[in-house]
């Protein structure tokens, strides 16, 4: 039994965690990133590949995390063009997201879509008509609340969208700051804060797994 599938979420957290939670063989289906495993997932190849695989494997849970780069806010507030060949293989990652998405939904098998709460990619005509499924239910949180910090150790709030179709999942994740510390700032530092901000802290992973128990 396949527990869980991870693409595009770096560093791959949830798969580490959950083959450390379950520890059986199978347990976690060999995760995906872009261009980071030798495999373009912006190539139909690619793409059909890893569909091919989430059919054969059938995962209870697939944790697609798009690339947010070229949707970001941070292009607009400081003036950040991106180029016609960024903003295509951006949307090409973005639609093989939705495949997947679907993927999940046909095999009726749960599925977790996360992005910052900022992220442009949420108004994209792409995503339109998942708006519409009352299968995804919308969550937002906070990753402060789930230990996330800069290299100084400073909180960081990170505000983050999640649609899911696994209730549990939905509330072991809908955690929002408790207002009882400060936070560090994400945009504009130049330090590789906001690629720290991109990765899932173990904590994060393990709500989401907790979630998978309970919804099991």
């Amino acid at each position: 039994l396949c527990v869980v599938s991870d693409v595009f979420t770096t560093h791959f957290e949830i798969t580490a965690q959950a083959a450390l939670r379950y520890g059986f063989p199978g347990c976690v289906q060999e995760p995906r990133d872009y261009k980071l495993d030798g495999a373009d997932l912006s190539k139909p190849e690619a793409q059909n590949k890893f569909l091919s695989a989430l059919d054969r494997d059938d995962p209870y849970l697939t944790v697609v995390a798009f690339p947010c780069t070229q949707w970001s806010v941070i292009n607009e507030i400081f003036s950040i063009e991106r180029s016609p060949e960024e903003m295509r293989d951006a949307r090409k990652l973005l639609a093989f997201a939705m495949r997947v998405v679907k993927n999940c939904l046909n095999r009726r098998a749960h599925v977790m879509l996360e992005n910052p709460l900022t992220s442009r990619a949420w108004k994209q005509p792409e995503l339109a008509g998942l708006k519409q499924d009352s299968r995804l239910i919308p969550v937002r949180c906070d990753m402060c609340a789930f230990n996330l910090r800069d290299r100084d150790g400073e909180l960081l709030r990170k505000p983050t969208r999640i649609w899911t179709t696994s209730a549990a999942i939905a509330n072991s994740v809908s955690q929002r700051c408790n207002r009882s510390h400060s936070h560090g700032a994400i945009l504009g530092r130049g330090d590789g804060t906001s690629e720290r901000a991109g990765i899932y802290t173990p904590e994060f992973a393990n709500a989401i797994l907790d979630g998978v128990d309970q919804q099991w």
